[in-house]
Order: C-alpha cells, then sequence, then structure tokens
C-alpha cells in the first residue's frame, strides 16, 4: 500500500467535509424580499393650514394576515349562500396584533422595510391627523418589491422577477407611474353637521364627540369611521351605501388607532344610530364592518334590507326597533357579550325576517321582544354560550331551516310568546325551552319535523296553565327510537313535575310527539339552493 496516500486522506477528507457543510448552509440560507415605497399626505381639504412640511413620520407597518376563523371558513365553503365571506378585508384588524416590521417615513415620504420572509401580508400606514389605511393581501417576494398605489386600488411589484401582482397589466402600470400611497386629513366629527356629507375612499373621519348628521350622507367603500369611546353618531336624512359586495366601511372605536403594537384591550364607543327620520337610497343598507361598540347599530326605519354586515366584539351587536317589514340577511355576528340584548335584537318590530345569517360566540344570537310575525329562517347558530334564540313577550315567530350548533338553549320562548319550529337541525344542551317569563306565565310552541340531538332535553316545558294544555311537537326525530328514552329523558313536561313542587297544580302543559321519526329529517337545515 501506497504510505503517501494514506497521509493524504485524512486530509481529503476534511475539505470534502468543509465543502458540504458551506455549501449546504448556503443553498438552506433563508431567503428574504424588501419592500419599498413612498407615502404621501394629500391635503385635499382645501385648507392650506393642514398642507404638511414634509412626508417625514409616517408609520408603515407590516402584519402577517389576520387569521381567519376555521368556523367562519367551514361554513362560507359549505354554504356559501350564507352570511359574508370572511377576508383580511372583514377580519383584519392591527390593533389586534404586533407587526412583523416597522418603519417611518422619510421626508420625501420614502419608506423601506428590508428581511421580509416572502409570503402575503398586511401593509399599515398611519400618521395622527392623517388616519390610517389598510393594503390587504400584499405578496412580497425575494429580492426587492416596491408598493405603489392609484386611487383605492394598491400593488406590489417585483423588480427582480419582473412579476406583477396587480389586478390586470394596464393597472399596474398606472399604479407605478403614480408611485405612492396616499394619506388623508382626519376630519373630525362633532356637533350637527347640516350639509351633505360624504365619507370618502381611502379617508379617515373621527368622532371626538357625539355627532348627528342632518343632511344627505354618502357612505363611499373603504372608507374609516373611528368613534371616540362612549361617543355615538346619529342620522337622520337620506344615506347612501356601497353596492358591491366587497366594498366595506369600517366603523369601530377610534382608541389606540395610532398604535403599532398589540393592545391589551380596545374600550368601546357608544352607538351607531339611523333614526326613524332617516332613509337609506334603494332601501337597502350594506357591507358594513362594525366592531367594539357598547350599544351597537341601532336602527328604526321601516321597510329596508340590512345586508352583507359583519359586527364582533360588541356588547350589543345589530338592534331593530319600533318599526316594520325589515330584512336581515347574508350577515356574520360573532363576540357580542350582553348575557340580555342579543348580537341582534328585534323590538317592537313585525314581518321581519332573519335569513341566511351566521351567528357565533354570542352570549345571546337573536333576541326578539315583543315582536309579530317575525321571521328567521336559513340562519346557522354556533356556540352561543346562552341562548341561540331568545324569544319572551308577546312574540309571534317561526324558525325554519335553521341549524344550531353546540348550542346550550337553541330556542328559548317565553311571556307569552308563540313559536312555530320547523325543519331545523338542533344541536343543543336543551333544544327548545318553553317556560313562565314573571308574570307573563303562559308560552306557546309547536315543532315538526325537527331533528334534535340534545344531551339534557329536547324539548322542557315549564310555563303556567291552569288546565292540560297539549303542545305539538311530533313528527320529529329525537337522535332514537326508544320511546321510553324519548320520553323519559328527552322531554320535560307535566308529567315530569314533583307532585310536591309548590307550581304543580298549574303546570298542566304536555308535549305530544307520537308519531315521531325513526330517522333523519332529510329535508332539515340549511338549505343550500337559497341565494343572497
Amino acid at each position: 500500500m501506497n504510505i503517501n496516500k494514506l497521509k493524504f486522506c485524512p486530509l481529503i477528507l476534511l475539505t470534502i467535509f468543509v465543502m458540504l457543510v458551506f455549501g449546504c448552509s448556503k443553498s438552506t440560507e433563508g431567503k428574504s424580499g424588501k419592500l419599498s415605497g413612498t407615502v404621501i399626505l394629500n391635503n385635499d381639504t382645501g385648507n392650506p393650514a393642514l398642507d404638511p412640511v414634509d412626508y417625514a413620520g409616517v408609520t408603515v407597518a407590516l402584519y402577517k394576515p389576520a387569521e381567519l376563523d376555521t368556523t367562519f371558513v367551514r361554513l362560507n365553503n359549505t354554504y356559501p349562500n350564507l352570511g359574508v365571506q370572511v377576508s383580511q378585508e372583514t377580519e383584519f384588524d392591527h390593533r389586534l396584533q404586533n407587526p412583523v416590521k416597522v418603519t417611518h417615513t422619510a421626508g420625501d415620504g420614502s419608506f423601506s422595510l428590508n428581511n421580509i420572509k416572502p409570503g402575503t401580508y398586511n401593509l399599515v400606514v398611519m400618521k395622527e391627523g392623517w388616519g390610517v389605511r389598510y393594503l390587504y393581501d400584499v405578496d412580497i417576494a425575494e429580492g426587492d418589491n416596491t408598493v405603489s398605489s392609484k386611487n383605492s386600488e394598491d400593488t406590489i411589484s417585483n423588480t427582480d422577477n419582473k412579476a406583477s401582482y396587480s389586478k390586470s397589466v394596464k393597472e399596474n402600470y398606472l399604479m407605478q407611474k403614480s408611485g405612492s400611497i396616499e394619506l388623508y386629513p382626519v376630519t373630525q366629527l362633532a356637533g350637527y353637521i347640516n350639509n351633505p356629507f360624504e365619507f370618502k375612499s381611502n379617508h379617515s373621519y373621527l368622532a371626538i364627540n357625539d355627532a348627528s348628521f342632518t343632511g344627505e350622507v354618502i357612505f363611499s367603500p373603504n372608507s374609516y369611521i373611528w368613534i371616540n369611546s362612549g361617543k355615538k353618531i346619529y342620522f337622520y336624512n337620506l344615506v347612501s351605501s356601497p353596492t358591491i359586495d366587497n366594498d366595506f366601511i369600517k366603523i369601530t372605536s377610534a382608541d389606540k388607532i395610532y398604535s403599532s403594537t398589540r393592545a391589551d384591550s380596545i374600550s368601546r364607543f357608544y352607538s351607531f344610530n339611523f333614526t326613524e327620520q332617516a332613509q337609506f337610497s334603494g332601501n337597502r343598507l350594506n357591507n358594513i364592518v362594525f366592531s367594539h361598540s357598547t350599544f351597537g347599530m341601532v336602527i328604526k326605519i321601516a321597510g329596508i334590507t340590512i345586508s352583507n354586515i359583519v359586527c364582533s366584539h360588541c356588547l350589543q351587536g345589530l338592534t331593530i326597533e319600533q318599526t316594520n317589514n325589515v330584512t336581515i340577511t347574508n350577515c356574520n355576528v360573532s363576540q357580542t357579550d350582553d348575557p340580555e340584548q342579543g348580537g341582534i335584537t328585534l323590538s317592537d318590530c313585525s314581518n321581519t325576517l332573519c335569513s341566511n345569517l351566521i351567528i357565533k360566540d354570542c352570549k345571546v344570537g337573536i333576541r326578539q321582544h315583543s315582536c309579530d310575525n317575525g321571521n328567521i329562517d336559513n340562519c346557522y347558530f354556533c356556540n352561543n354560550s346562552l341562548k341561540d334564540i331568545y324569544n319572551l313577550y308577546d312574540n309571534t315567530s317561526n324558525v325554519t331551516h335553521c341549524t344550531f350548533e353546540n348550542s346550550n338553549v337553541a330556542i328559548d320562548n317565553s311571556g307569552r310568546s308563540t313559536t312555530i319550529v320547523y325543519y331545523c337541525n338542533i344541536n343543543a344542551q336543551i333544544g327548545i325551552n318553553n317556560y313562565a317569563q314573571t308574570n307573563w306565565v303562559a308560552a306557546f310552541f309547536t315543532a315538526n319535523y325537527n331533528n334534535f340531538n340534545c344531551s339534557i332535553y329536547g324539548i322542557r316545558t315549564f310555563a303556567v296553565f291552569y288546565s292540560e294544555y297539549h303542545f305539538n311537537a311530533t313528527y320529529n326525530y329525537w337522535g332514537t327510537t326508544n320511546e321510553s328514552i324519548i320520553s323519559g329523558a328527552l322531554i320535560y313536561d307535566r308529567y315530569d313535575v314533583d307532585p310536591s313542587h309548590q307550581d304543580y297544580y298549574r303546570l298542566w302543559g304536555i308535549i305530544d310527539y307520537i308519531p315521531y321519526m325513526h330517522s333523519l329529517v332529510q329535508t332539515a337545515g340549511i338549505i343550500l339552493e337559497r341565494s343572497k
């Protein structure tokens, strides 16, 4: 054997090892992108006192996309005719998370964000006195990326790959030509505003105190309305809102709007009110993302359709009062936490329709008080902690083709209310709870062709009658064909009341459940064919 060869073998092996290590580390090194652009402070008010000295000091923050609620995504995919399709535009709020990168503009408005992991982000530009603007679903590739805008449209282009992420080549050319993102002076709102008023696209409006609009109002898409904690806005005249489904107005609390760090809490503004003197153009109110309010959006206008509303993080959500012929359709309502009022509340109304709604994670879903001919149809209720539907005090109501998922009480009926429940899928601890409400002792229901999957009672009645009263609960499927389980465990009525109970002599309600179904009612639950 050649001795010299043996001497050089370790050196050769070491050299190969070093080459492999450094070669692998270089090839696996993380790739990054850079995002550059310019922010222009555009004083379009006509007041020269607001002209900026320069464009410095604008905060530019890059955020990961908001995590879309998996239940909403599932329901959007399974039932595309229900609710609003969730997106960054409906869900993103910069105050609810920390940014990935933050910088500030130079005097000429330019900015640069470096060492960004390629992916999709939301970009936020903000400056006190100049408002906040969101750019959604910003795609950042490896290398140099530039952001530019034309009117209300924004795009990112990658100069290394010569790739464009705009909606069309022509549109991208126009955006690159303009080369800037525009911010406009904040318009402060307070007192009485008597002249016609437009909430303009990509502009911010701040209610520093209570404000009342007595002239006509136009809500343009992509306008931002921020309301100080505890303050409210009223409308008394004609109101126009966007008509294209994905063009939203944002209405929310002004708390911490210029912060680029995650807020532990956001205080609520008081309410947003459309009075009985107001009107809606085309009898429609559309396309609002609404959050962080105490008493929510209050409407007292007859003969209207309310659609494409996304309401969340409120004490009360949408309230309809003292009116008639109102339709609420294709809305998402979530995370309202009043234990008495609903995510949607209807009070002293007649001939109303709630349809194609998704109501999730509220304490109370829909509350109806003293309403005549209230109809709840083709709605999905999910994870509401107290009651999905709360009917009390002299209601007449129909609940049809609804699905209740993970409910505590699906339908709560009391106070001389009469509720008819047809063709529903009810997965709850208690499906229908029928009982006395203070001195309003009787309550009535009919329930047919429903599927009950309930852990405590399918139906419980504790309403007061002084003579025998029979409830029609026939042709339902109870999750079993064992009659002793149905009558003994899933139904609570007169036969289950302890004779020693102080109200035993008054509790004469009896649930008639025979004949019952021996398999699932296939036509119960959400109907996919129902369009918006």
